[in-house]
């Protein structure tokens, strides 16, 4: 399994992206998304975010890293620990959250969390995240 500072191509290899960089979401749906939800997406392998306030300390630098939303690339070079809260204010800590300036989303990597041992369901209105 490929490390996190594996996981995304460099601009070096521009133009060899594979699906595994791209947002599964179009514009006009994240449009329609609260700055304040997380919402889960299978395609990417971190979880990602533009919001500072979510990061509990100082971004760390990394080396570039390319995110496409359909045919735009947005361009990441930090990450750390941000804090995930739910309706009811439960606060969960996830590792390794790109910082991806312009976003509008916090997205979660359902790949991510499946490495973890997190289990999850949900109905027509939320997720639910539980242990195995």
């Amino acid at each position: 399994m490929k490390s996190d500072s594996e996981i995304f191509d460099d601009d070096e290899n521009d133009e060899n992206e594979k699906s595994k960089n791209i947002a599964a979401l179009s514009k006009n749906i994240i449009s329609k998304i609260s700055e304040f939800n997380w919402i889960t997406d299978s395609d990417i392998f971190l979880h990602m975010t533009d919001q500072l306030q979510l990061f509990s300390e100082s971004l760390i630098c990394i080396k570039r890293h390319i995110i496409k939303v359909e045919e735009e690339k947005l361009y990441v070079n930090h990450c750390d620990t941000a804090i995930m809260q739910d309706h009811h204010e439960n606060s969960v800590k996830l590792f390794f959250v790109l910082h991806v300036s312009k976003f509008k989303m916090n997205l979660l990597s359902e790949r991510r969390m499946c490495e973890k041992d997190l289990q999850e369901s949900f109905d027509d209105k939320d997720l639910y995240m539980y242990n195995k």
